[in-house]
C-alpha cells in the first residue's frame, strides 16, 4: 500500500517530527540519459536533483526524444527508505514524468525490486511536489534505489524533474515510551532472575543491556538520517 500526497513547492507537507530527510551527502546520483554528461557542474544535469535551488536551470532534463530514463541513487551506507518525493520543474509541463517505477536494491542483493509504481500521474503546476509513503518497506535497508521513468506527458518531449528527496520515518514518542518501558521491565526482570537462577551471574542483565544499547543506537541513527547498519 502506498499513500500519496500532493503539495505546492514544499517538502514539509507531512509533520516534520515524523520524518527525517536522508542527507544528500550519503548519496551518489547518476542517470542513463542527461542533457549534458560532460559538465557535471553544468545546467540541467542529474546532480541538480539533489539541490533545492529554484534557478531556471536547476533541474534535470534528458533531452528531447528520451522518453525512457533511469535515475540511480547509491548510498554510501545502507539506508531505510520509507517515503520519496518528486518535484516538477519550472517549465515545459509536457516533459513531466507521467508513468514511473521506484525500485530498491536490498543489502546483499544483486537485483532491484519494485517498491512503487505510478501511472498517468499529472503535475498541475511548476515546482509541485508529489509525496509517496512506502509502508511496505518496513525497516528494510537498501544499498541503492532507482527511479525508472517510462514516459513523459507528451511523447518525444523527453523527461525533466526539479528535485528528488528520500525520507526515513522517525519513531513516534509513543513508540519510544513503550520501548523504554519494555526495556526497563526487561532489565528489572533480568536482575531478579539472575539473583535466583543457576545461570551464570548477570547473563540476563548483559543480554538486556545489549538490547537497550542496540535500540538506543538505532534511534540515534534514525534521527541523523542514517541507519542502524554499521
Amino acid at each position: 500500500t502506498v499513500a500519496s500526497l500532493t503539495t505546492q513547492a514544499t517538502f514539509s507537507s507531512l509533520s516534520a517530527s515524523l520524518w527525517t530527510r536522508i542527507p544528500t551527502s550519503l548519496m551518489t546520483i547518476f542517470a542513463d540519459k542527461d542533457q549534458d554528461l560532460r559538465h557535471k557542474e553544468g545546467r540541467e544535469y542529474v546532480g541538480n536533483l539533489l539541490d533545492n535551488g529554484k534557478q531556471s536551470w536547476n533541474k534535470w532534463f534528458t533531452g528531447v526524444n528520451n522518453d525512457e530514463a533511469t535515475i540511480t541513487i547509491d548510498f554510501s551506507r545502507p539506508q531505510r527508505v520509507d517515503r520519496y518525493s518528486l518535484q516538477s520543474a519550472n517549465d515545459c509541463p509536457e516533459r513531466n514524468p507521467s508513468t514511473w517505477r521506484l525500485l530498491g536494491k536490498k543489502v546483499g542483493s544483486v537485483v532491484y525490486e519494485t517498491l512503487h509504481e505510478e501511472s498517468n500521474a499529472m503535475f498541475d503546476s511548476f515546482w509541485e511536489v508529489k509525496d509517496y509513503i512506502l509502508s511496505q518497506t518496513n525497516g528494510v535497508l537498501f544499498e541503492s534505489v532507482q527511479l525508472q521513468i517510462v514516459c513523459p506527458n507528451k511523447k518525444g518531449s523527453g523527461n525533466q524533474l526539479g528535485q528528488i528527496v528520500l525520507w526515513q520515518q522517525n519513531e513516534t514518542q509513543q513508540q519510544q515510551k513503550e520501548s523504554s518501558a519494555f526495556n526497563f521491565f526487561g532489565l528489572f526482570q533480568g536482575n531478579q532472575e539472575s539473583s535466583s537462577s543457576t545461570k551464570p551471574p548477570n547473563s540476563e542483565v548483559i543480554a538486556n543491556d545489549n538490547i537497550v544499547d542496540e535500540e538506543a543506537e538505532e534511534r540515534r541513527s534514525i534521527r541523523s538520517a542514517g541507519s542502524a547498519y554499521k
